[in-house]
C-alpha cells in the first residue's frame, strides 16, 4: 500500500490524541495489506486502542496474534499481562508473565479494574540469579510480576520475585562503583606520571 507508511503516522498520532477510533480505522486500513499484516508494532497499537474503549476480547486476541508471530515480545507480554490485572484476572497475568507460559485466548470475565505501572529497567550481573544476565528484557518482567504480587498483597510471592531484582541491583550498584574507583586511581596515577614526565624533561633542558 503506497499510503501505508503516511496512514500508520496519521494513526499513530491519533492514537496519541485519543482518538482511537479514527486510529483503529486507519490501522486497519494498513494491516489489510499484506505488506503490512504482520508488521508487531501496527497490531500493538491497534490493541491499544482496543484497550482504552475497553474491548477487551479483541484487544487480547489482537496481543496473541503478535505473541504468534514473535513469542518474546516483550512489549506484547507486559500489556497483555496490564489487561488481565484490569480484568482482575491476576493469576492469568502472572501466567503470561511466566517463562515457558502456554499463550492462547480463553474466555475471560468482563469486570475490570486496577492498572499496570511502568518500572525502571535494571541490569543483573548475579550469575546466581533467576534473571538472564544483561536481559533487561527478563527483568522489566519480573519487576511487572512482582507488582502484580504486591498489588494482590501476596507477600511471599512479592518478595520471592523482587528480592533478587533488588540483590542483583545492589550488587550491579557495587561493581559499578568500584570499577568508577579503578578508574579514577589509574587516571591520577597516569597523571602523576604525565607530571614526573615533564618535570624530567624541564631538568634536562
Amino acid at each position: 500500500h503506497e499510503y501505508g507508511d503516511l496512514y500508520i503516522d496519521v494513526g499513530t498520532a491519533l492514537l496519541h490524541q485519543s482518538n482511537y477510533l479514527d486510529a483503529l480505522q486507519l490501522f486497519h486500513k494498513v494491516v489489510e495489506t499484506n505488506e503490512y499484516s504482520k508488521e508487531s508494532s501496527v497490531l500493538l497499537a491497534i490493541a491499544k486502542c482496543y484497550s482504552h474503549i475497553n474491548l477487551w476480547e479483541k484487544c487480547i486476541e489482537t496481543y496473541n496474534k503478535v505473541l504468534v508471530q514473535e513469542p518474546d515480545n516483550v512489549n506484547a507480554i507486559l500489556n497483555l499481562a496490564g489487561v488481565y490485572c484490569q480484568l482482575n484476572q491476576t493469576e492469568k497475568a502472572v501466567e503470561i508473565l511466566t517463562p515457558s507460559n502456554s499463550l492462547s485466548l480463553k474466555s475471560f470475565p468482563s469486570s475490570q479494574h486496577h492498572s499496570s505501572s511502568s518500572s525502571p529497567l535494571l541490569t543483573s550481573t548475579n550469575p546466581n540469579s533467576n534473571i538472564t544476565i544483561g536481559n533487561t528484557s527478563d527483568i522489566r518482567i519480573s519487576i511487572q510480576k512482582a507488582f502484580i504480587h504486591h498489588m494482590c498483597d501476596q507477600t511471599d510471592d512479592f518478595v520471592r520475585e523482587a528480592l533478587p531484582i533488588v540483590r542483583d541491583s545492589l550488587e550491579f550498584m557495587s561493581e559499578q562503583a568500584v570499577t568508577r574507583g579503578k578508574a579514577r586511581v589509574l587516571s591520577r596515577k597516569r597523571n602523576r606520571e604525565f607530571d614526573n614526565q615533564t618535570e624530567n624533561e624541564n631538568d634536562s633542558d
